[in-house]
């Protein structure tokens, strides 16, 4: 409801956006990261938000809610057309009992494709690679991206994932 409540107050105004943990989160996120520590995350669902055309920097770092699915980007990136800058829990940590990050690299190619002005991204993703050529291909090709921050995700194929990055922000 916090999404939809900001999208129909500020559609028209706002520019900026930027969501941060306390002292006291952080410290309690980086006890979790501890081989002790337990691993607690939530899902940080977009579907919210709507239509926010003069929104140009997003950034979202909060340790409990870290789960961010690929819908979630398109979602962001369908509404905030002129995003400059993402940054969406870009240090968080995906333990092993926890998984891999789960936004992918198809998300980052949604994220491109719509958002042209698009010049810096820090969010951690699952890169693996895929036969599906048609998420990289010109229309969703960045000119503008020249900052591509993946802070602790998880790759398979490093020669496989760095080809398909060469292809989406060459």
């Amino acid at each position: 409801s916090l999404w939809s409540t900001i999208s129909k107050q500020f559609k028209d105004t706002l520019c900026s956006l930027m969501v941060s943990p306390s002292s006291t989160s952080r410290f309690t996120d980086m006890v979790r990261s501890t081989p002790r520590g337990e691993s607690i995350a939530r899902r940080l669902s977009f579907d919210g938000i709507s239509r926010l055309p003069h929104l140009y920097r997003f950034e979202f770092d909060l340790p409990e809610s870290k789960l961010v699915l690929d819908q979630d980007i398109q979602t962001l990136a369908i509404s905030c057309p002129n995003l400059e800058i993402v940054k969406i829990c870009p240090l968080s940590r995906w333990p092993k009992p926890f998984g891999s990050p789960k936004v992918t690299l198809a998300g980052l190619a949604l994220l491109t494709g719509n958002c042209r002005r698009l010049h810096t991204v820090h969010m951690p993703f699952h890169a693996f690679r895929t036969d599906n050529l048609s998420l990289f291909d010109v229309a969703t090709s960045s000119r503008s991206l020249n900052w591509l921050h993946v802070g602790h995700s998880h790759i398979e194929d490093p020669l496989g994932v760095s080809i398909l990055l060469s292809h989406l922000t060459p």
